[in-house]
């Protein structure tokens, strides 16, 4: 299948005449491009722990300076509409969540793309970086992400994960494994796929809201490693949610940092238990059963590795209906068993929009500190 290339101009997104073909029901690429993609350099790589070193030594905290951002901001007064939270809100039903944040996600739909080094924790240049990297330092902004159980938030810029595209899904159980709540029925919800920071530091991740009904919503976090990677195929690699030990400076000041100001035992490596308390119909588990790790497989989709496309873009070029992941998981540390728990499936286009970017909130679960 050809997916038409579309790349970023400045502040204005234009289509080129170069296609790259792209088998999406096999993912395999039928042909390899002329030339190689960018690859992200030691320098680059290192750049993101200087400046947050930087921060740290000049003594720079969560109140201190704030400059204007090069990305508008959805206006507060509209931002985190009151029908997205609330306890009138997760009384709904899951399909109502799910319509309704669809809508949000709809209605503030992109013009045109913001560059992808207009915002997180990289962007920007001088004092402006500096100012970016405030946030990773507020403690309670950082523990937002473990704190806040609502499926939306007031509007920022996130310092990680700024950019992305969202898409409606639906959760595909297989019966053969033991794990039981939303692992054993089906469910629908959204999934977010983006990159850490900017393509100069290529690390996908997923975000997947998993909607119950009567109940707060049951999210999924996963990456595969805070170590970048070469190949420009989003689907690459395996996310989890326990990660490697990272290799560079900048993925382990990521989890120091993580660590310290979100206030958790460990930023790299996420519990699953929340997962198998409840049904999709918001009924208590009475023995429950999670996996202690899960994989999302990479499935039918795969783009050429060599591409130099806006990841965004290619991601809004799957069609309706495939299965992007599947999902496994293995019962303990020591087992070697993976079961097939489930299929992701998209059940919309992916889109890019201001309110997935700054608005849907993913709550992180986290083990409680060790005292």
């Amino acid at each position: 299948m050809l997916i038409p290339a579309i790349r970023q101009s400045g502040n204005s997104v234009k289509t080129i005449s170069t296609n790259y073909p792209v088998n999406l029901r096999f993912g395999v690429s039928t042909a390899t491009p002329e030339k190689p993609g960018p690859k992200p350099t030691p320098r680059k790589r290192f750049r993101f722990a200087k400046c947050i070193l930087a921060a740290s030594l000049i003594g720079i905290g969560g109140s201190g300076l704030y400059i204007k951002k090069q990305i508008p901001v959805i206006d507060p007064a509209a931002a985190a509409p009151q029908n997205l939270q609330g306890p009138s809100y997760h009384a709904k039903t899951a399909q109502e969540k799910q319509q309704l944040l669809w809508d949000r996600i709809q209605s503030t739909r992109y013009t045109q793309l913001p560059a992808l080094d207009s915002a997180g924790a990289l962007s920007g240049k001088g004092l402006q970086k500096l100012n970016n990297l405030v946030k990773i330092f507020d403690s309670t902004y950082m523990r937002n992400t473990f704190d806040l159980a609502e499926d939306v938030r007031p509007a920022h810029e996130k310092p990680f994960h700024p950019f992305g595209a969202v898409a409606k899904v639906q959760f595909v159980p297989k019966k053969a494994h033991p794990f039981t709540g939303m692992f054993q029925n089906n469910a629908i919800g959204l999934a977010r796929l983006s990159l850490a920071m900017d393509e100069s530091i290529y690390a996908p991740g997923i975000g997947l809201k998993l909607l119950v009904d009567g109940k707060p919503s049951i999210n999924i976090e996963a990456v595969p490693s805070l170590d970048p990677q070469d190949s420009r195929d989003f689907f690459l690699r395996t996310p989890s949610n326990i990660l490697p030990v990272a290799n560079n400076a900048v993925a382990k000041l990521v989890n120091f940092i993580l660590t310290r100001e979100a206030g958790v035992e460990s930023a790299i490596h996420l519990p699953l238990d929340h997962i198998a308390l409840m049904s999709p119909e918001g009924k208590p588990v009475k023995q429950p059963v999670a996996p202690y790790q899960i994989e999302f497989r990479p499935a039918q989709v795969h783009f050429d590795p060599n591409n130099k496309n806006d990841f965004r873009v290619n991601l809004s070029q799957i069609p309706t209906g495939s299965v992007i992941y599947e999902i496994w998981g293995k019962e303990s540390p020591d087992s070697t068993q993976f079961f097939h728990i489930a299929d992701l499936k998209t059940t919309s286009p992916f889109l890019m929009s201001q309110s997935g970017d700054q608005e849907l909130n993913f709550l992180h679960p986290r083990f409680p500190v060790k005292k």
